[in-house]
């Protein structure tokens, strides 16, 4: 087996130990190793709920806690993806950015998100994600909001 230089492939074959050949019989697998970042809090809070925003568009404000709840620092990344109407995601409307925190450090920032006018109409969810952008999600935490019709 072989690692990739930045780790973040394997590279095996072979035959089992009941093979009559030697070699690997032309098989080859590589695999995409994924990385796991525990220990990772995020909260999203919104400020004065429920958010509606009106049909010509807005903004709205929110908190973002991430925590690490962890032994050892962690170096991560954090996004923002809305959810729409139609079950489709948008974004991130914010980030990836790169983020590292001390052994039960905490960072909180009060953030807006302005809403276009001719964002369609609906229920929407505003999600925050930690981990590693895109696949690696250590946590997350989301808020719904609206939109009138227009």
């Amino acid at each position: 087996m072989a690692i990739s230089d930045n780790g973040a492939y394997a590279t095996c074959g072979g035959k089992s130990v009941h093979a009559r050949e030697f070699g690997n019989g032309g098989q080859t697998y590589s695999m995409e190793l994924v990385q796991i970042i525990p220990n990772l809090e995020i909260t999203m809070t919104p400020i004065n709920p429920p958010i509606f925003i009106p049909s010509g568009g807005g903004s709205f404000d929110f908190n973002v806690t991430i925590t690490n709840t962890g032994s050892t620092t962690i170096t991560f990344q954090g996004w923002i993806m809305v959810l729409l109407p139609g079950g489709s995601y948008y974004g991130p409307v914010l980030g990836p950015v790169g983020l590292t925190l001390a052994p039960g450090a905490s960072i909180t920032r009060q953030r807006t998100q302005v809403v276009p006018g001719g964002a369609p109409p609906g229920s929407y969810s505003y999600i925050g994600y930690v981990g590693t952008y895109p696949a690696t999600i250590a946590d997350s935490s989301g808020f719904p909001f609206s939109k009138g019709p227009g």
